[in-house]
């Protein structure tokens, strides 16, 4: 699929919306231990299918640029050298929506997840002091 056109991104938030109701819903009447057991091939599809779709609508509201440093790099819609990251990790909090991404180059989404930087609740970026680049 390419997502290149507002109506497009539209859809994939559409989509991201659906996927964490789904999830609300999945969580308050079954613990995600017992799902993985009973439909694992299902999970995993849908798993890999929503983190495509939170990757693709975070990078696009960006413009395909990382909020640290600005770098854009595109060879295409499909290719960039940003990621779409979770602002809280989903290991912890299993949060995709839109709202909990942000876009980073490869370099920066490593040192965010080394906890070498962090965004406030009002979106702005801390800086660790160990942190020089």
């Amino acid at each position: 699929m390419v997502f290149s056109q507002s109506k497009d991104i539209k859809e994939l938030l559409a989509i991201n919306e659906r996927f964490q109701k789904e999830d609300d819903e999945e969580e308050s009447s079954i613990n995600l231990l017992n799902q993985e057991k009973k439909q694992p091939k299902s999970y995993l599809r849908k798993s890999v299918v929503r983190d495509g779709i939170f990757r693709k609508a975070v990078v696009h509201t960006y413009n395909y640029k990382c909020a640290f440093c600005g770098m854009k790099v595109t060879m295409s819609i499909k290719q960039n050298i940003v990621d779409g990251a979770h602002i809280k990790p989903f290991a912890k909090f299993y949060d995709n929506r839109i709202n909990n991404g942000i876009s980073l180059c490869k370099n920066h989404h490593w040192a965010f997840d080394k906890g070498l930087f962090t965004i406030t609740d009002d979106y702005k970026i801390i800086v660790s002091n160990n942190f020089l680049e």
